[in-house]
């Protein structure tokens, strides 16, 4: 597989390059390379059913530029893509951690791309008035471009039928995969924004939830409203959405249990007398965890909302945990991140970063993959399997 930094042309008009014209283009695609790679992904549940090794050691930082969004590092087979808040899309190679590829897109970039057939999909957000690019990797060119009167802050979803963005006005957009043409735009609650990236159902429906504490499923179809109900709170965060469930967390420290079919509230719990800002929520299994700003992560039973654990990470939360198989991983404001045991939650491997984390992890073939700030990527392995690189 061979990425290409540098191209000696550009299609004039299509974008605004910082620093001269560079591509980004892969060669040859795996059909597995593909974000994302299962419906959970866009569930936005923010757990793997792989086991994680107990103790992690780093294998290599990568210095990205700039700072990020909430998106976690999307890896693929050899090589993972990050985006930052200047608007660039790097390639990083997997083994490596080396610089394998750049395009400047001239926009921050806050929310996660989606990758399908080798387009890469990227919401805009800032600058210009582009809102959603479509990138060739193969071709390492535009393949289309949209621009609009608001950006996209938020993360795209993918459906059978479209890419589907919400800008910052809160209008709900299914685009053309090929072409980039709208199918439809709808603006089902005009009473309140949406700042949450919107997570997806099985069915291929969105969820989706407002500042004002409205959680509402949207048809991926035409974007018509089919429920709505209310939080009783704020929400900031994205829905982790299971096969049959919605978990909301909200930003006075309570969290709820939704029913995607019908959108009634089957639990909803205060887990704190403070008014504390919480993380969206890790769902799998019986389980769901959810931590926030008052530094502790809680375990709950997805059946009854009753917590199984709580433990204080020393520091704020505000970057989603992690769910595997076995352990819980925690990134704090603190420039830390923690594995929990998934059973008891007793603390084990921890480690400093250069920075705070702000951004959700990713666990693939064993190994966590996270971002913290100003600028760095990391990629811990199993402690005895690699020697640690530092990179740009």
């Amino acid at each position: 597989m061979g990425l290409l930094a540098r191209c000696f042309t550009c299609v004039a008009g299509m974008l605004v390059l910082v620093g001269g014209c560079q591509s980004l283009q892969v060669a040859e695609l795996r059909r597995s390379d593909m974000y994302p790679q299962n419906q959970s992904e866009q569930g936005r549940t923010n757990a793997s059913d792989a086991a994680a090794p107990v103790s992690l050691s780093e294998v290599w930082m990568y210095d990205a530029n700039a700072g990020f969004g909430v998106a976690a590092p999307l890896v693929f087979g050899e090589f993972l893509v990050v985006l930052n808040r200047k608007g660039e899309v790097h390639a990083v190679d997997v083994d490596s951690g080396r610089k394998l590829g750049l395009e400047r897109f001239g926009e921050a970039i806050n929310g996660d791309a989606v990758l399908e057939d080798g387009v890469l999909f990227v919401p805009l957000d800032f600058g210009s008035r582009r809102t959603v690019m479509a990138w060739d990797l193969r071709a390492g060119a535009a393949k289309w471009r949209v621009d609009g009167d608001h950006a996209v802050a938020s993360a795209l979803v993918l459906t059978d039928e479209a890419v589907v963005a919400i800008d910052r006005a809160s209008v709900i957009t299914a685009y053309d995969k090929e072409t980039g043409a709208v199918k439809w735009s709808a603006s089902p609650l005009p009473d309140a924004p949406i700042i949450a990236s919107p997570s997806l159902t099985g069915r291929g429906d969105l969820i989706v939830a407002t500042t004002k504490g409205t959680i509402a499923a949207i048809s991926g179809h035409d974007g018509s409203l089919l429920w709505r109900t209310e939080m009783g709170e704020p929400v900031y965060e994205s829905p982790a959405v299971g096969e049959t469930s919605a978990f909301v967390s909200g930003t006075h420290g309570g969290i709820a249990k939704i029913d995607v079919a019908t959108g009634i509230v089957v639990w909803k719990r205060s887990l704190t007398t403070d008014v504390v800002k919480l993380t969206s929520p890790a769902v799998a299994d019986e389980l769901v965890v959810v931590a926030g700003t008052d530094g502790m992560a809680r375990a709950l039973r997805q059946s009854s909302g009753e917590e199984i654990w709580a433990v204080s990470t020393g520091y704020p939360v505000a970057a989603p945990p992690l769910l595997t198989a076995n352990l819980v991983f925690v990134g704090t404001l603190g420039s830390t991140v923690l594995a929990l045991d998934r059973v008891s939650g007793e603390r084990g491997w921890q480690t400093e970063l250069r920075g705070r984390v702000k951004s959700a992890m990713t666990l693939r073939n064993g190994d966590l993959y996270l971002s913290s700030e100003p600028r760095y990527i990391y990629r811990f392995g199993a402690a005895d399997a690699n020697e640690v690189a530092v990179a740009k």
